[in-house]
């Protein structure tokens, strides 16, 4: 890519993603005014300062935690991924304006990606066409743009899967092996930031042996030893570190943290049942079993039952479900103490489950949490959520570009099935969401961050033989220029 289009890509990239950042700041703090420029280039949440106030607490301390309001410390809950660009900023401007900084950092990060994901499209496509699809695509759409103003994992973990296929490209394309420590290091430093993404771990070992030439078995178990050794050095480095100071074998985040026993029994029943364990998500399973008064309430879905007839069994009826809500309800009413009925019970009922579900009802919870996986009703964690005006108007363009990504991401995959380079990321796609969704449970669909450069790519291939098809590419002088 030469220097004139870079400049044109990053101006352009530039002006969109910023423009998407300051009108979805605008629109928070409608709601949630701001007295300062500083505050208000940040939404900060309890998300964040998971990552941020044990990175603080380092500094000021020399010690990783984060004590919350019940006593409990987080050790591992959250690696430091954030380590790298937030202690200087912290160390330089304290806690205020380094937030704020950080906000900015993610909207660059966003920014760079987009350009990146340009250079990675033509790889793949070897048509300056498709690859520049690509990136208005992935412009546009605020899917991920929007986490940036929260300070969230999106913007910068998805920028950093693309450095690291990018940064493996150049390793083929220039046959310099540091390329490929270079993918492995910015590979390493977005897992540690979003622990999912070490599902591209041995997609990214075998891209040299997927799209090199003359790559023998030899030569890869070299380079995949190189590219994989950052990833160790860290994984060691910080599972010691979390075994010297919790006293248990902890590689990536420390799971056990994230809520109270009675709330690990509830997210193993619902897991049981095929539902969904996010409680922020409108009309989830979870989010059924929320008290009154909460803020995840809704009266008419709490009215009604959350499974179909044919999920309940011999010795799991609905009156057992009602019951097992109404035990973790009368349980809240005592909250010092650990709600032992409701943690027996639900352990009881999941073993029941375990053993008495049809085979067909398995099979439907597992497609049908896939599928609510990828096909939203809304774009949860947006600031387009509300009921006012620009709300609406915001809610409806994301979900409108998100869309049109997915579906022609879905039929871009199928047209480009035979080809060997857009198979790859179709499985990798597919892959990473049958993990996110099947294994994992978490379906808010902010999780599809990592991989939608790759939903990208997929679509502009097939919308741009959409518009071969209407003849909109007559004009080759317009897609002549150098890239």
């Amino acid at each position: 890519m030469n220097k004139q289009l870079f400049f044109r890509l990053f101006f352009i990239a530039l002006l969109v993603k910023g423009l998407i950042f300051i009108i979805s700041l605008y629109i928070h703090h409608q709601v949630q005014p701001k007295s300062s420029i500083t505050s208000f280039f940040y939404v900060h949440g309890k998300d964040v300062d998971d990552h941020l106030i044990p990175l603080e607490n380092f500094v000021d301390e020399g010690v990783y935690y984060r004590k919350l309001a019940d006593g409990k410390v987080f050790f591992a809950a959250r690696p430091p991924g954030y380590a790298p660009f937030y202690i200087p900023l912290y160390v330089f401007f304290g806690a205020n304006k380094a937030r704020a900084g950080l906000t900015l950092i993610m909207l660059l990060f966003d920014v760079l990606g987009t350009i990146l994901l340009y250079k990675i499209a033509l790889f793949y496509s070897k048509n300056k066409k498709i690859a520049l699809i690509a990136y208005v695509l992935f412009l546009i759409t605020p899917f991920i743009s929007f986490y940036s103003n929260h300070a969230k994992t999106e913007p910068v973990s998805t920028a950093l899967i693309i450095g690291a296929f990018w940064s493996s490209i150049l390793f083929i394309e220039r046959n310099k092996l540091y390329w490929f420590l270079i993918s492995g290091v910015i590979l390493t430093w977005s897992i540690y930031i979003r622990p999912a993404n070490g599902i591209f771990l041995p997609f990214l070992a075998l891209f040299p042996f997927v799209f090199g030439s003359n790559y023998s078995i030899k030569r890869f178990l070299i380079n995949s030893s190189i590219f994989i050794l950052p990833f160790l050095l860290v994984a060691s480095t910080w599972t010691y570190r979390n075994y010297k100071v919790e006293g248990r074998f902890i590689p990536l985040l420390d799971r056990d943290s994230f809520g109270k026993p009675e709330v690990k029994a509830l997210f193993n029943f619902i897991k049981t049942t095929g539902g969904d364990v996010q409680k922020w998500i409108p009309q989830s399973e979870a989010s059924w079993f929320a008290p009154k008064g909460s803020r995840d309430f809704d009266e008419d879905f709490s009215n009604s039952i959350p499974y179909p007839n044919f999920m309940f069994t011999e010795n799991f009826s609905k009156d057992s479900l009602l019951k097992l809500r109404n035990v973790l309800w009368e349980g809240r009413k005592i909250p010092e103490k650990p709600n032992e009925e409701f943690i027996a019970l639900s352990n009881k009922y999941s073993e029941t489950l375990s053993k008495e579900m049809s085979i067909a009802y398995k099979v439907y919870s597992e497609v049908s949490i896939f599928f609510r996986f990828i096909f939203v009703k809304h774009v949860h964690g947006s600031p387009f959520l509300r009921s006012t005006v620009p709300f609406q108007i915001g809610k409806i363009y994301a979900l409108f570009t998100y869309y049109f990504i997915i579906i022609g991401a879905l039929l871009g995959g199928i047209l480009k099935f035979r080809n060997p380079n857009y198979l790859y990321l179709s499985v990798i796609c597919a892959v990473y969401m049958i993990v996110h969704a099947n294994f994992l449970g978490l379906i808010e669909n902010r999780y599809l961050a990592s991989i939608f450069p790759f939903l990208a790519i997929l679509a502009a291939n097939f919308y741009y033989q959409v518009l071969i098809k209407f003849s909109f590419f007559r004009n080759e002088e317009l897609w002549s220029r150098p890239n």
